[in-house]
């Protein structure tokens, strides 16, 4: 069973690539200064932010080999 931050991560980690893949589409479909592409720009940027945060508090805990 993977530990609990493992699967945090892990989560983040997929649903970044998720809205990145998304944001490509939509750049292609719409430009890069259309409002849904900021958009979806923002949610990236907050799940970056997420993730490096807990990665950090990971690595501040000692739990190193949870981080990807």
């Amino acid at each position: 069973m993977m530990p609990l931050y493992s699967n945090e991560l892990m989560g983040i980690s997929i649903e970044i690539e998720r809205i990145r893949a998304q944001m490509i589409q939509l750049v292609e479909e719409h430009g890069f200064m259309h409002p849904i592409v900021q958009q979806c720009s923002g949610q990236l940027d907050l799940l970056l932010l997420s993730y490096y945060q807990l990665d950090k508090q990971l690595k501040l805990k000692g739990l190193e080999e949870y981080s990807y």
